[in-house]
């Protein structure tokens, strides 16, 4: 690799374009993008519990995009969920949770903290990079 050619991982090698301040280069709205995706993440967060309701097989599961879109839409509503509320929310034991979330954490994806220092209560949150991805990928699914 030379000097200029960056990680295939960096966020800025996605197909992304330039934004000015109310309008992308193309003249679309920024906040109307924003609601679309995160219309389109909870479209497919409800998509995945509907798909555990229906097809439980381990084979049809996809635990690691599920509470990825738990993340962002927890984010996006200013919230910081605990992981007993994720595992809920995607119907998970908290090991099974715990597990996703370590390896989201080890990609870059997610990153832990304490809620306060006496409880010791894991969060996790989104990073920016998972943030920019996930907006990416929804902005072009709702745009199919």
């Amino acid at each position: 690799m030379d000097g200029n050619a960056r990680p295939k991982s960096d966020a800025r090698d996605l197909d992304i374009p330039a934004i000015s301040p109310g309008n992308d280069d193309r003249g679309v709205d920024i906040a109307a993008n924003k609601r679309d995706a995160a219309s389109m993440a909870s479209y497919l967060h409800e998509l995945g519990r509907l798909k555990k309701l229906h097809l439980s097989d381990a084979l049809f599961a996809n635990p690691a995009l599920d509470v990825l879109l738990t993340l962002y839409i927890a984010d996006q509503e200013n919230l910081t969920p605990p992981v007993a509320s994720l595992s809920v929310a995607n119907h998970m034991t908290a090991n099974e949770c715990d597990t996703v979330l370590d390896q989201l954490v080890e990609r870059g994806l997610a990153r832990w903290h304490a809620m306060n220092g006496v409880s010791g209560i894991r969060i996790a949150q989104i990073t920016e990079m998972a943030r920019i991805r996930l907006d990416s990928l929804l902005r072009r699914v709702a745009a199919l």
